[in-house]
């Protein structure tokens, strides 16, 4: 889970970096891409943290599939950028409880 979780990260992170630095023709591509990968992952993730209930995870990665369909289908907007920016903070804070628990020795409750 934490490769999983580590693509929505870059895809997230690339998206709202390309939101705000690409121009309006450029950054079509950049979202559509990037809100492709977020939605199939973060549905991935999603339902892997549902049935263990994790909420923390189970939100991060329901903000990944939200923010999917958002970068696509509109995509130059301050919601978009800020949907990818939401994401990847998410994702952000999961991947950091788990490379904490991880070195601390215990069972992870995002992996």
């Amino acid at each position: 889970m934490i490769a999983l979780r580590t693509v929505c990260l870059v895809a997230a992170a690339t998206a709202a970096t390309a939101g705000a630095v690409l121009e309006r023709p450029g950054v079509f591509a950049m979202f559509g891409s990037c809100g492709l990968v977020l939605f199939v992952c973060g549905s991935g993730l999603t339902v892997s943290d549902a049935i263990p209930c994790r909420r923390g995870a189970f939100a991060s990665s329901l903000a990944c599939t939200v923010a999917g369909p958002l970068l696509v289908v509109r995509p130059p907007t301050v919601v978009a950028v800020a949907a990818g920016i939401v994401a990847a903070l998410g994702q952000l804070a999961v991947l950091g409880a788990a490379i904490r628990s991880r070195s601390a020795g215990t069972t992870s409750a995002a992996t």
